[in-house]
């Protein structure tokens, strides 16, 4: 099982120190190291690497889209180069960031996991409150601690009641493990769908990612959010008797989100704002999988947490070049945009329709793993949401339509280039393997 512990430390190596003849290089290793384990390796079941750590197949998807995320972002801040001492805080973020995600994702105490899932808390909040673009981001952090804190804290109290009754902490047992009563149910499951983010507790959500910079709302859409999944897919069998009762009422309040949301989506005027929405949409199909208490829709949440983490992590970087050149991001400043940006209005096309799940993007997979696995539990859950699914398609035209065409603003083509070499590297490094993994399907069946 070491082998999996320095193929991370491999990769986290040529991640931040560009080895082999640079980047390039680096992420074509780092995608032969994943495809390599991923075929050769046992990762079906659990394998420990130590007295609390392991990993299954789950966790090493998920730890491997965290280390190609801060591939990214590398690219994006370029923070090995700051030479001032805000530089060197904002690296150090950045490396207690990406350690703490893969402890998190390879814990197999849970108290450990609940430990260092709060811990997790801490680096995006000093993100948004030291290098956010706004006054309003001292708002929006107190709004991401105090909902992450409300909300986990009696977790805590119900891990510690396990531990006194059943002497059980161990992940890899977790579905020995049995909480009975509506108010435990809730208690267990609220820690995560805030996290993930569930519909009326999502305000946190819009807030934070408006007003971190771009490398922050990458890791908090590319991998923050998927820390609600992950222990969404691990805890959610410790409730499963209480679920056949419950998942109802949490199934409908989704349900209402991913129409409203996606109508809400249709009268953002900022284009950060409108990709921090979809994500509850996003997000929305993800829980109503999980709920739905089948194995098809439980891989239908992983597959749409991998395909999410990318595509909008990658629309968030688009409309981070934008602002470095409008200091704007109001989207009637950007519209026809395809006039004198062509080429990256290629990019911009590639990505917008895989977030509306065009095919053969992941997304798509995703969607129809979770609308397949609810047809047997509820046709009238799937009629609903299926039209959430086509409303969630018309923000992502609105989008690409409002700002590619149209005319132009006039006072902002002085300020316009086609773009840079490494822009187009991170927005297609995004869009291939979003598109390629839809080839491997069979791993996820």
């Amino acid at each position: 099982m070491l082998k999996y512990f320095f193929c991370l430390i491999f990769l986290i190596y040529m991640i931040f120190f560009g080895v082999f003849g640079g980047y390039m290089v680096g992420v074509v290793l780092g995608f032969m190291c994943f495809f390599i384990e991923l075929f050769f390796g046992d990762l079906w079941s659990w394998g420990e690497v130590g007295f609390m750590l392991g990993v299954d197949l789950i966790s090493y998807l998920l730890i491997f889209l965290s280390l190609i995320i801060f591939f990214y972002v590398s690219y994006v801040s370029n923070f090995f180069n700051m030479n001032n001492y805000y530089g060197y805080i904002y690296c150090s973020i950045f490396v207690f960031m990406i350690f703490v995600l893969i402890l998190l994702f390879s814990s197999l105490n849970l108290l450990l996991f609940y430990l260092i899932f709060e811990t997790s808390l801490i680096p995006i909040s000093l993100m948004i409150a030291g290098w956010g673009n706004q006054w309003e981001r001292l708002s929006a952090m107190i709004y991401l601690i105090m909902y992450m804190f409300l909300s986990s804290f009696p977790m805590l109290i119900i891990l510690l009641n396990i531990d006194f009754n059943e002497n059980l902490m161990n992940m890899m047992f977790v579905d020995l493990i049995f909480v009975s009563g509506l108010i435990f149910y809730f208690l267990v499951i609220l820690m995560f769908l805030v996290k993930f983010p569930l519909f009326i507790i999502h305000l946190w959500l819009p807030s934070a990612h408006v007003e971190a910079p771009v490398d922050g709302s990458m890791i908090l859409a590319g991998i923050l959010l998927k820390l609600g999944g992950y222990g969404f897919c691990r805890f959610l069998v410790i409730v499963l008797s209480e679920g056949i009762f419950f998942n109802l009422f949490v199934v409908v309040i989704s349900l209402i989100g991913v129409v409203m949301v996606s109508l809400n989506c249709l009268w953002q005027v900022d284009m950060k704002s409108l990709v921090a929405y979809s994500s509850v949409v996003h997000m929305g199909i993800g829980v109503l999988g999980g709920l739905g208490m089948m194995n098809w829709g439980m891989k239908g949440l992983i597959i749409l947490m991998i395909s999410h983490g990318l595509c909008s992590s990658g629309l968030f970087y688009m409309i981070g070049v934008l602002y470095n050149r409008f200091m704007s991001r109001s989207m009637y400043l950007m519209s026809g945009l395809m006039i004198c940006m062509p080429s990256m209005g290629l990019g911009w096309f590639l990505l917008t329709s895989s977030n509306l799940s065009a095919p053969p993007s992941l997304n798509l997979l995703g969607e129809l793993m979770v609308l397949s696995s609810l047809m047997s539990w509820s046709m009238l859950v799937c009629f609903i949401l299926f039209f959430g699914m086509f409303f969630s398609a018309f923000y992502s035209l609105y989008l690409f339509s409002y700002v590619q065409h149209g005319a132009i603003y006039s006072g902002v083509v002085g300020f316009l280039s086609s773009g840079y070499l490494v822009e187009y590297l991170i927005i297609y490094f995004h869009w291939i393997p979003l598109n390629l993994l839809f080839m491997l399907m069979n791993l996820f069946l």
